[in-house]
């Protein structure tokens, strides 16, 4: 289920979250609105469980905690999504490119 979210509702949650953070991931007509990851309390915790299970190999699962965590709006109340559609699997896909992971070497000295 995807439902229109309004001009003012968005403007409710930069009021609350700050103008800038704010995402909004679009498929077709869809339109997800998400927290910066950056910009919620739980970062770390957040970018933590999210590594464990890109380690696992779980794409959708990594994207799922973001999701979890920044969701605002855009496929009906949280508690009522409907995890089997494509519009919610694509935006978990999309949210693991939400937290960066740099790549490092490490060189004995």
């Amino acid at each position: 289920m995807v439902e229109n979210i309004t001009d003012e509702q968005i403007k409710s949650w930069q009021d609350k979250y700050g103008k800038g953070n704010i995402i909004c991931l679009e498929f077709g007509k869809a339109k997800i609105y998400l927290l910066d990851p950056a910009k919620s309390t739980n970062y770390f915790h957040m970018a933590k469980r999210m590594m464990i299970e890109q380690q696992k190999n779980d794409l959708i699962g990594s994207g799922e905690i973001i999701f979890n965590e920044c969701y605002l709006g855009g496929l009906g109340e949280r508690k009522e999504i409907d995890k089997n559609t494509a519009e919610y699997i694509n935006t978990c896909v999309h949210c693991t490119n939400l937290i960066p992971v740099l790549e490092v070497n490490f060189t004995t000295l």
